[in-house]
């Protein structure tokens, strides 16, 4: 170190060449002195830059240079980083910003060391620091300002159709002037590299065989998209290459989208970018996805459209604009802006009605066939000035009277009469390049080819002066404004404003995730926002009534947290008084009849004498043994035979599940359920587990309720389990005429019918799957050997889905609600999800009849509502269990 500061003192002493000492610190750079060569870069920085402080020390830059090449092929990777760091300084410091050191670091991109390649990456994918233009300097004479504008619509009358035309021209004037500003090139360095074209496919084999992190690949496909971007490159492998990362559920898949609008340009054949499009709508923009999810797809075919307009097909764009009218707002403005963006490009694409209101403009506009070249023979617009130079002759006559312009404004009814003031010549120099445009309005009724002649004639008779070139710049911007002739619109159209920055070199990636509504803040966002606009209310918290604050709790508060095991045979439990029989008889008819009369008030009165006479009616072909057992229940209580039916019909509609079916790591399935039920503090007391018998023995097993006939969970021995989760699709008395007209099963019904006539779980499947019901409904199965287990989401006539266990790819459980599993839970009801974490949690190898009773004990799993918890095992008949939830 102190020699290497001897040296540093003797050459800013300017006592030792330059060269030299800067090869022999670059050499030092391999040390392992950490302190030593953070010195040695800092003085490397500095000196160069004072080499060349005066002007550009050519000779030493060249040998240096060449030097560096050598350096960054160093077996040394410290020393070859610190190298690359010392050529990026001196380009960021615009000391060494030529072509050659720009090729040097390209050397860079294809080491084998990871921090090397990162660094040379984000070298070109990094910004210039852009140069601040002031736009007072720009000269008043390039264009029509503002001023203008404003001076052209004070002068007519107040009214909105003119203040409408003010805002319009304003936007237009604005978007002009962005057109006009010279390019600034942000990334020049990727300017500077001598063979785009090699270094991208070089880099896209580097990319295609590379090992190395997902950021890091991420780095290289950005890097590879703006280079063919920019130098319109023809890298056909790179779009395949894309395609395979396009699925919503990609990590970082907007950049991904971002990367391939990057690559995009009008050299680049339509057919290649049409797969790419295709790839996009087909995996975004669907129903089945978010909003988000489709929004980014359409604004991602938009800016691929934009640089490559061949490739949208005519039915592909149709189908996307139907989703203007869309319900989601983000999806519809992105298909919106898709539509403004064709009506500048190609409006002959777009459906009639979403053409818009055509312009002189859209008119004239037409999309190039691949290759072709639009050159003219004549500058457009020119043929305004022809038009211009014979009123000039007639206001020599007429002596520049402001009448005249009035006189003819009038005719229009959107002029007035002015009177000038004193500064009535500065007026007449605002007003006198509008004129031409003004007068010009009889030029609309034109012919096209007619006007290109003209126009041609005009550009090569005479030479035009920057007031012609003005008058041309203001024709062209009307035809923006003004209406194509002979195109008055019967309707309106939609009007989109488009305010869109103008595209540049590269995209951001704000254009990709573009969201016009602001999308809803998670619980956790809310609760952060809602805390922290509380004040301390400290003081009104209700105080502790606690004398002591170190006491304990009391009992009754300790009785509250036991378990309900501890407590079952305690005194006061076993010395309760309990009811009769007859008590119980009693009370399940009240709470029937109760719920009954809860049940017609929450139907329409036109419904109620249709119910009486569907039941009435549907009791004449009940099916056995449920016949039997419904006018036996009537009987025990002293009730009518449509009302004990039309009982049992509610609870075909108000039962709200979680049932899990799994399968452990030894190939035996697992079965669970929670019935929750908004009336659960009654039911609870009428739950039974009941054994069906046939020939002596147990045909199966399920849990019901006392006056119940269907069983909504059941196990055959040996051969399958069965829970039923409702599946909401209309109001229980559309249930109930349905049983009558259509003759369809209950849905509890089929239940028992399947545990007492299948006789495998492949039959039971089929049954549940194929039998015509009254209401939709979630069927569980689960069977006896491995991979039997399926989730059948039913509709009235038939299957709406199958979800079987799949374990060998993961999938060794399924958990079900009563929503469809392919659509998000609602937050307020998600019991889905904590279900698989408590799964996830407990592990296949783990799992087990008590850990799946656990899994179904999670909050919000079980919840106020939930009646009882069974947990059962086809082959393990033994062990089927029922428990009632929330006592104690």
């Amino acid at each position: 170190m102190t020699f290497c500061k001897a040296l540093i003192l003797l050459r800013n002493k300017n006592l030792i060449n330059p060269s030299s000492l800067l090869e022999l610190f670059f050499e030092l750079l391999r040390c392992h002195d950490k302190l030593l060569r953070k010195t040695l870069y800092t003085h490397i920085v500095t000196d160069i830059k004072n080499i060349n402080a005066k002007h550009k020390n050519n000779k030493v830059n060249i040998v240096l240079q060449n030097f560096m090449y050598t350096m960054l092929r160093d077996s040394n990777a410290t020393a070859a980083k610190i190298s690359l760091d010392v050529m990026i300084e001196l380009y960021r410091r615009n000391i060494w910003n030529d072509a050659k050191t720009v090729n040097v670091i390209t050397t860079a991109c294809f080491s084998k060391v990871t921090k090397i390649l990162v660094a040379a990456l984000t070298f070109f994918l990094g910004k210039d620091e852009e140069e601040k233009q002031d736009s007072d300097s720009e000269s008043e004479d390039e264009g029509p300002t503002a001023r203008d504008l404003l001076v052209q619509y004070a002068t007519g009358k107040k009214s909105s159709k003119n203040k409408k035309r003010l805002e319009k021209a304003m936007k237009v004037l604005k978007k002009q002037k962005k057109k006009k500003k010279p390019e600034v090139f942000n990334f020049s360095a990727i300017h500077l590299i001598h063979d785009p074209q090699d270094f991208a496919e070089k880099l896209l084999k580097q990319l295609e065989s590379s090992k190395e992190r997902f950021e890091v690949k991420m780095m290289l496909m950005n890097l590879i998209s703006r280079l063919v971007g920019i130098h319109e490159l023809f890298l056909f492998n790179f779009y395949p290459f894309v395609q395979r990362f396009l699925q919503p559920h990609q990590r970082e898949v907007t950049k991904i989208l971002l990367f391939a609008a990057q690559a995009s340009h009008h050299l680049v054949p339509p057919e290649i970018i049409q797969s790419l499009l295709m790839t996009v709508a087909n995996n975004f923009v669907t129903d089945k996805n978010s909003g988000e999810v489709m929004t980014v797809g359409i604004n991602a075919i938009k800016e691929i459209t934009a640089r490559c307009p061949l490739a949208m097909t005519e039915e592909l764009l149709q189908d996307l604009a139907q989703y203007k009218t869309h319900k989601d707002k983000n999806v519809m403005m992105s298909a919106r802006t898709l539509i403004q963006l064709f009506r500048t490009l190609n409006p002959q694409m777009l459906q009639k009605k979403f053409r818009g209101k055509p312009t002189e403009a859209s008119i004239e506009a037409r999309l190039q066939e691949y290759g072709e070249l639009d050159a003219k023979d004549y500058i457009p617009g020119a043929e305004v000035l022809e038009v211009e130079k014979e009123e000039n002759a007639e206001n020599d006559e007429d002596g520049w009277e402001t009448t005249s312009l009035s006189e003819e404004a009038d005719a229009d009814g959107e002029w007035v009469d002015v009177h000038h003031s004193s500064d009535e010549e500065q007026q007449e120099i605002l007003f006198k390049p509008l004129l031409c445009v003004f007068k010009s309005k009889k030029l609309n009724s034109m012919p096209m080819d007619e006007r290109r002649a003209k126009a041609a004639a005009v550009s090569t008779s005479r030479v035009l002066t920057q007031e012609d070139f003005q008058k041309i710049r203001m024709a062209q911007m009307r035809k923006e404004l003004d209406a194509a002739p002979g195109k008055a619109q019967k309707r309106k159209h939609i009007e989109i404003d488009s305010d869109e920055e103008p595209r540049g070199e590269l995209l951001s990636l704000r254009d990709i995730e573009r969201l016009h509504k602001k999308p809803k803040s998670d619980k956790e966002t809310r609760l952060a926002t809602a805390m922290a606009g509380k004040t301390d209310r400290k003081e009104f918290v209700r105080k502790k009534t606690k004398m002591n604050p170190f006491s304990s709790s009391t009992n009754k508060e300790k009785k509250k947290q036991k378990n309900f095991m501890m407590m079952r045979y305690s005194h006061n439990v076993r010395s309760k008084n309990k009811r009769s029989f007859r008590e119980k008889q009693l009370a399940l008819r009240d709470a029937l009849l109760k719920k009954r009369k809860r049940m017609k008030n929450r139907a329409p009165k036109w419904v109620h004498a249709l119910i009486g006479k569907v039941v009435r009616e549907l009791a004449a072909f009940l099916p056995q043994p449920f016949t039997d057992e419904i006018r036996g229940m009537c009987e025990v209580l002293n009730s009518d035979l449509a009302d004990c039916l039309l009982l049992n019909l509610v609870y075909e509609t108000t039962a709200f599940c979680t049932s899990i079916v799994a399968q452990d790591s030894k190939g035996h399935i697992y079965h669970g359920r929670n019935l929750d039920y908004p009336f659960g503090d009654f039911l609870r007391k009428l739950t039974v587990d009941v054994q069906f018998l046939k020939n002596g023995q147990v045909a199966f097993t399920g849990t019901t309720f006392i006056g119940y006939v269907g069983l909504w969970t059941g196990q055959s021995p040996h051969k399958f389990t069965i829970s039923g989760d409702e599946r909401d699709e209309g109001w229980w008395w559309e249930n109930v005429i349905a049983a009558l007209f259509q003759r369809h099963s209950l849905i509890s019904w089929l239940i028992r019918t399947t545990l007492s006539e299948s006789e495998n779980f492949d039959a039971a499947v089929y049954k549940l799957a194929k039998t015509p019901l009254i209401a939709g409904v979630y069927y569980i199965v689960g069977g006896v050997s491995p991979r039997e287990g399926v989730v059948i989401t039913r509709n009235r006539n038939g299957p709406a889905d199958i979800w079987p266990l799949d374990p060998l790819n993961g999938a060794w459980f399924r958990v079900e609600t009563n929503y469809d599993h392919w659509k998000p839970a609602p937050e307020k009801d998600d019991r889905r999800t904590p279900a698989i974490k408590a799964l996830n949690a407990t592990g296949q190898e783990n799992l087990s009849l008590e850990t799946l009773f656990q899994v179904l004990s999670v909050f919000p799993v079980c919840n106020n509502y939930t009646v009882y918890t069974t947990v059962m095992s086809a082959a393990n008949p033994e062990k089927y269990t029922t428990r009632i939830r929330n006592l104690g």
